[in-house]
């Protein structure tokens, strides 16, 4: 009996500690932009470039 008594109030201590943590957490804070969106130089940016990329690309796959 004292076994089951044990197991009983170390999983609502358990579950008291994890709804505590839920709770912790901040709230999201939004950070937004400052700066107006500059279309004309954006376009400029995206045109066509002459860089060249060189490495080597890998995949793993996952079992399963």
């Amino acid at each position: 009996m004292n076994k089951r008594i044990l197991k009983v109030l170390s999983v609502k201590l358990l579950l008291l500690l994890f709804s505590h943590m839920a709770y912790a957490q901040k709230a999201p804070e939004w950070v937004l932009p400052t700066t107006p969106f500059n279309e004309a130089e954006t376009a400029r940016l995206m045109e066509k470039g002459t860089a060249t990329i060189q490495g080597t690309a890998t995949l793993k796959k996952r079992q399963g």
